[in-house]
């Protein structure tokens, strides 16, 4: 009872901060907007804030949601564009937060065309070896891979497990966070050997950081439980393919072969 009357009050602090984070926001920009110079690109930096928090909101209908997001967002994507300002971090940002709602609407098509464009945003700006690019890149591998480009997909993954392998003092919850959705993903369409390789992943980040004991780390842990018992229930022959294949990905420098 303790315990989740935590969890209650844990999700009430959480539901009045994002209101009053959307609230300031809003403020801002009608003040921005009473100064009669709205037409700057810190003030579609703040539509994209604002777009952001409704986006974390709870209670309203998805749709509902997703409409009013879009609407801030639709505002400072017009205002980018009509600063000549298309070529920021923060407009990158917008257009891939704006492929998420696309998904959400069930628009894949949108989506990926999204994720692609945000990404070639950012790494048209010298960012390359950050946090966010790098996350993009998983958002982006995993768009790949939902569109049949199992190819490109793999492309973008390995981008993103570059940037982290460059710096193995960099420890990133994000980049747990990150491919945890992508193994998921790859379970749910059946691809054993990738689910395996990212969940993997997931468990070293979080031993890395000391959190494999944590609610986030023992999910990865169940995750792989729930892939490995997946494997363990097809005929051997399959499950063997499927270890082979893991080892495979394992070494991404040696030639993949065909086949999953």
């Amino acid at each position: 009872p303790v315990d989740e009357l935590k969890s209650i009050g844990m999700a009430k602090m959480n539901k009045v901060r994002i209101e009053n984070e959307i609230k300031l926001w809003e403020v801002a920009v009608d003040m921005v907007r009473a100064t009669g110079r709205f037409d700057t690109v810190k003030a579609a930096e703040m539509l994209t804030r604002v777009g952001v928090a409704w986006s974390r909101t709870e209670g309203e209908a998805p749709e509902k949601k997703t409409e009013k997001v879009m609407d801030y967002y639709a505002q400072a994507k017009q205002l980018f564009e009509d600063t000549h300002s298309t070529d920021t971090h923060w407009y990158a940002i917008l257009v891939h937060n704006m492929g998420v709602c696309y998904g959400s609407m069930g628009e894949a098509a949108k989506e990926h065309e999204h994720m692609e464009q945000a990404v070639n945003i950012y790494a048209s700006l010298d960012s390359n070896g950050t946090d966010t690019y790098a996350c993009l890149l998983y958002e982006l591998a995993g768009s790949r891979e939902s569109q049949g480009d199992e190819a490109g997909g793999r492309e973008a993954f390995l981008r993103a497990n570059a940037i982290y392998d460059a710096k193995p003092n960099w420890y990133s919850k994000l980049r747990a966070t990150y491919v945890v959705n992508l193994g998921m993903s790859r379970f749910d369409r059946g691809y054993l050997p990738g689910a395996l390789e990212a969940l993997e992943i997931a468990v070293r980040v979080h031993t890395q950081m000391g959190t494999l004991k944590t609610p986030d780390g023992e999910t990865v842990l169940r995750n792989i439980k729930a892939v490995e018992k997946a494997i363990q229930s097809l005929p051997e022959p399959q499950g063997r393919k499927v270890y082979r294949r893991l080892e495979v990905l394992r070494r991404p420098s040696e030639p993949e072969g065909s086949g999953k």
